[in-house]
């Protein structure tokens, strides 16, 4: 598996990096659903439910209230996740006025070093500092990947997230030598793979798999 490291500026991080809106969102998310839900038990107990009513809402509260509490282990801090996910290519695909959408060639083997699992993944973005946002820019950026289910069905990941070097660090020198890190036969291959973001975007979670005659160049 291919990491970069690099020194992580941990404020510039939390001021442009969206996956930590992400995780606050989900964190909102999830203290309004325990409100709610605690609310609700509540109310039914006060009406006379039955206990089984609420003990339901209870027991639901409960999850979701330690699934607000889980999300930031889940998705684990900032400058660990940099340091732990491997360095893929993404360019711009598309552009609109309130951002871009970034596509990235990346593997979802769960065991790079035993096999591979090439997909095509994207993701929106909003800002990327210092970057031109021009249809096939390159952007360096870590792959952090994840399984929807528990424990996750096959031998690679159906979640992946590309995450701009950019969003790090404030350091040109850095996002350049992580751009020259990346081989240029995965930068070719991309590019000549954009015109499949359409289809991308139909897909679950906006991962395609690959097959091998998609790979040659």
């Amino acid at each position: 598996m291919r990491i970069f490291e690099f020194p992580i500026d941990k404020e510039h991080a939390k001021k442009h990096n969206e996956l930590v809106g992400d995780r606050r969102r989900l964190q909102v998310s999830s203290l309004i659903l325990t409100i709610i839900l605690g609310v609700a038990a509540y109310f039914a107990y006060v009406k006379g439910a039955s206990v089984f009513w609420v003990s339901v809402l209870c027991v639901l509260a409960a999850v979701s209230g330690v699934v607000m509490v889980w999300i930031p282990t889940a998705i684990g801090s900032i400058d660990k996740t940099f340091k732990k996910s491997p360095l893929v290519p993404a360019i711009v695909a598309d552009t609109r006025e309130s951002g871009m959408t970034l596509l990235a060639l990346v593997d979802l083997s769960k065991k790079p070093d035993e096999s591979t699992k090439w997909a095509l993944v994207a993701r929106d973005v909003h800002d990327i500092p210092g970057l031109r946002k021009v249809i096939g820019q390159k952007v360096p950026c870590v792959a952090v990947t994840g399984s929807e289910k528990l424990g996750g069905g096959h031998d690679y990941w159906d979640l992946a997230t590309p995450m701009p070097i950019a969003w790090g660090t404030t350091d040109r020198t850095v996002i350049a030598e992580a751009r020259r890190t990346i081989p240029t036969i995965e930068w070719d291959t991309l590019g000549k793979l954009r015109t499949r973001l359409k289809e991308v975007r139909e897909q679950r979670n906006d991962v395609l798999l690959l097959e091998e005659k998609d790979l040659m160049v």
